[in-house]
């Protein structure tokens, strides 16, 4: 069975690039309004924004918001990733510093 997020991420995936007009640059909800719009904890919305980020559909800027960063013409199939990957390894990739790690790496990413 899929994680609580993995769940979330395809909900929102759904939601947003499925059922609206998205374009690029669009900004989403705040994680706080996820969070009471999908009825799951804060952490559980970061961790599925994290993953949304990691195949690249979103970026999330500090004090700014979340915002769409591929549509589905230009991406292709959620699922079939960037051609450019970084690999991460952890003991616990559940555990709060794994996901700042996440975070951390794509933030480093996206400035490059």
């Amino acid at each position: 069975m899929a994680d609580i997020y993995q769940q979330l991420c395809e909900r929102i995936f759904h939601d947003f690039w499925q059922q609206s007009e998205v374009h690029v640059g669009l900004k989403l909800p705040t994680e706080r309004e996820l969070e009471v719009r999908y009825k799951v904890s804060r952490p559980t919305v970061g961790k599925a924004i994290a993953a949304l980020a990691a195949e690249g559909w979103v970026t999330k800027r500090q004090g700014s918001g979340i915002f769409v960063a591929a549509i589905e013409s230009e991406a292709g199939k959620r699922g079939s990733g960037s051609p450019f990957r970084i690999g991460f390894v952890g003991l616990d990739l559940g555990s709060e510093l794994c996901h700042r790690v996440f975070v951390g790496v794509e933030q480093i990413v996206r400035l490059k």
